[in-house]
């Protein structure tokens, strides 16, 4: 039996080891082709978001300047192009999605199956220290947390960096005086953010 029947959940309060995160992106380097195919759809997704606006845009300017004939010439191929451009959108989330689920999945089955081989190999007085409860507990929560970080984290991650070059260039492109007075006001946002965590 375990000698602290009451075992609490353990707090985190030190640094963030780097040599245990090489240890677990070990465990993704099996689906490398399912992580660039992510990244690359992140991209693609990050991409079509920044054009709806302009699509958007050009087909009310389209709309406006030809209010008196009551007929935009181009109407038709702006909107089939929005048309096309939201299908392309689903098919991009929809192909992410299954990837992730296919990381996830995969690097679950991994780590569970690593964890399992090692709880074999260690010596009984391990579990007269350790309620086995409490180690399954701990092994599903914290296996499913680390697979979802392998793929839904990396998504966000390179979805959201994508995305910020992206906007902050086509800010540039199109007015670089806005472009700047945005960029002097993301730090102190960025610094009071962080109270707010």
């Amino acid at each position: 039996m375990a000698q602290d029947p009451t075992l609490e959940e353990e707090v985190f309060t030190g640094r963030l080891n780097w040599a245990l995160w090489r240890k677990v992106l070990v465990f993704a380097k099996p689906y490398r082709r399912q992580l660039i195919g992510l990244i690359a759809l992140a991209g693609l997704v990050a991409g079509l978001d920044l054009s709806f606006p302009f699509i958007i845009g050009s087909i009310i300017d389209g709309l406006y300047r030809h209010e008196a004939t009551g007929a935009d010439p181009r109407l038709g191929a702006r909107l089939a192009l929005y048309l096309a451009l939201i299908v392309t959108f689903a098919i991009c989330i929809w192909g992410f999605i299954i990837l992730c689920g296919k990381i996830t999945v995969g690097v679950s089955h991994d780590i569970r199956k690593a964890a399992f081989e090692k709880l074999q190999d260690l010596p009984f007085s391990f579990y007269d220290r350790k309620a086995v409860g409490w180690l399954m507990a701990r092994l599903t929560s914290d296996t499913n947390s680390l697979s979802r970080i392998m793929g839904w984290a990396m998504l966000d991650l390179s979805w959201g960096s994508i995305s910020i070059i992206a906007v902050t260039t086509a800010m540039f492109v199109m007015n670089w005086k806005v472009a700047i007075v945005v960029l002097v006001i993301l730090p102190p946002l960025v610094i009071v953010s962080r109270f707010f965590q």
